[in-house]
């Protein structure tokens, strides 16, 4: 595959006037305005625009290290949290491409024992977005399916990770490094998503798994997974 980094907007203007350059040794015209020139280039990088572009360029420069995430935390309702959330990965896919989301679950938010984390990696970095969305009951879980049907929307479900433990404690205000994060497929594991996200840390018993999944919406969750 060829990569090509383009990580400024002179970067970006200097590539359209060698692509205008090259367009016209071969005869093929495009006209004084930038009006064709601006609507093939992004497409020829699967970007949605010129202007996506030019902002994707600004921060490719940025050293994309596990540990250069931006952080953000939700709050308002869990209803809200969970639209914020899904314009949030609707954005992001068609703006910056998503490569994976990961989901940790964080003991002791509010009023509840768990809330949810999503890190979200895209082409152009990493966004830890801390929610108190929580699967402990039943509208709440629902709420937490909806987004997965908007990744599912995307073809996203797939790329799914999920933290084997608590990566974090609101109460006691402590973190788990995203890096030191021990994590396992989604697809691949779904009692034991769910397990860890509604009841705690799994430890390995079978007979808890078949507890999890008397209780879980099986079903609903299988859509997800399924193709």
């Amino acid at each position: 595959m060829l990569t090509l980094t383009l990580s400024s907007k002179n970067d970006v203007h200097d590539f359209k006037r060698r692509f205008r350059a090259l367009m016209d040794a071969q005869g093929i015209r495009l006209g004084k305005s930038n009006q064709k020139i601006d609507a093939i280039i992004p497409q020829l990088f699967g970007v949605r625009d010129i202007d996506t572009m030019y902002g994707l360029a600004e921060k490719s420069s940025r050293v994309e290290d596990i540990g250069e995430v931006d952080q953000r935390k939700l709050g308002g309702s869990t209803h809200k949290q969970q639209d914020e959330l899904t314009d949030l990965i609707r954005k992001l896919e068609n703006e910056e491409g998503i490569k994976r989301i990961t989901i940790g679950r964080r003991n002791n938010v509010g009023c509840n024992r768990f809330g949810l984390t999503f890190v979200i990696e895209t082409h152009a970095g990493i966004r830890r977005v801390d929610t108190g969305l929580t699967m402990e009951r039943e509208p709440r879980e629902l709420e937490v399916l909806k987004v997965f049907y908007q990744m599912m929307a995307y073809g996203l479900e797939e790329g799914v990770m999920f933290a084997l433990h608590a990566v974090g404690d609101d109460k006691a205000g402590t973190l788990v490094d995203y890096s030191e994060w021990s994590t396992t497929s989604f697809p691949d594991n779904l009692l034991q998503f769910w397990y860890t996200m509604s009841l705690g840390d799994f430890n390995g018993d079978t007979d808890e798994l078949d507890r999890a999944r008397e209780i879980m919406r099986l079903e609903r969750w299988r859509e997800v997974v399924s193709r």
